[in-house]
């Protein structure tokens, strides 16, 4: 046989061969493997342009297997590849392409993942105001799909509270806290309500609502039992609301409690935080 007609031969079972690859379904994951395997390889040799196109084959495959949740990460995944302000707008691309409503949890949490990434990294690039509307998108997208398999209290509620609080919106942020506290309720997660009883606290502290931290704080130990770290941190917070009403009594008194409790934990970055609350306070009480 010509060599000629032999190279053609093998590049025609070569079309075939790839043409099998990225349409029979039993080999989707192989297919991704590829893509990703390739983006990875090329965009690190600095290949950015052939980084970019296999990108985009990888993206028609999953349109083709109407597979969003995995259209979704793509996005994300080609993103975090190098997360510059410059390539932000790949996010907000993702966001936008998409060629139906996500039925099931799973692409629902995708899509959920790639608004909270946008929220989060605008933040980091300094657009506050771009992060909030992220967030608040987010947030929207969370309740209108009734998402259930996604951490909203960490991912969702607390930095974007956090945000509002940095403009000075303090009654949307003072909304934020409050349901944090009740979608703890909700699930029961006990460690996770005293850290967001903490964070409304300490915000009531920030805009001297003090009588409101502790009333909220005392509150809280009533209803649940709480570490001896995290009564530390509450005890912390106490004093220092009753420091700033003048009252030194229960100031000194629970700033001693709180580092009498710390006695019996290692020296973590919560504990020294916890111990620095404490000795300034007792400071400025002195």
């Amino acid at each position: 046989m010509p060599f000629g007609n032999f190279r053609i031969i093998r590049n025609s079972f070569k079309t075939i061969f790839f043409l099998l690859l990225t349409t029979v379904p039993s080999f989707s994951q192989d297919s991704l493997q590829y893509f990703n395997t390739q983006i990875s390889k090329s965009y690190s040799q600095g290949k950015f342009s052939q980084s970019q196109k296999v990108f985009e084959q990888k993206n028609r495959f999953l349109k083709r297997q109407n597979n969003t949740e995995e259209y979704m990460y793509s996005w994300w995944d080609y993103f975090m590849l190098n997360p510059v302000e410059e390539r932000i707008q790949l996010l907000n691309d993702g966001l936008k392409t998409t060629w139906r409503n996500e039925k099931s949890e799973g692409e629902k949490v995708a899509k959920l993942h790639v608004m909270v990434n946008l929220a989060y990294h605008q933040k980091n690039f300094g657009n506050l105001y771009q992060s909030i509307q992220s967030y608040e998108s987010a947030l929207q997208y969370h309740d209108q799909q009734k998402v259930k398999k996604y951490d909203i209290v960490d991912y969702v509620l607390k930095p974007l509270a956090n945000n509002c609080t940095r403009i000075g919106d303090y009654d949307r942020a003072e909304e934020l806290l409050i349901r944090t506290l009740k979608e703890t309720e909700k699930f029961e997660n006990l460690t996770k309500r005293a850290g967001s009883v903490l964070n409304l606290s300490i915000f009531y502290y920030s805009v001297t609502k003090h009588q409101e931290a502790i009333q909220l704080l005392f509150k809280e130990q009533q209803k649940q039992k709480l570490s001896l770290l995290q009564k530390a941190g509450f005890y912390s917070e106490l004093s220092r609301n009753y420091l700033e009403i003048n009252d030194l009594i229960n100031a000194k008194k629970f700033a001693e409690s709180s580092n009498s409790l710390l006695n019996n934990y290692a020296q973590t970055a919560e504990y020294q935080s916890i111990l620095m609350r404490n000795e300034l306070t007792l400071g400025k009480i002195e």
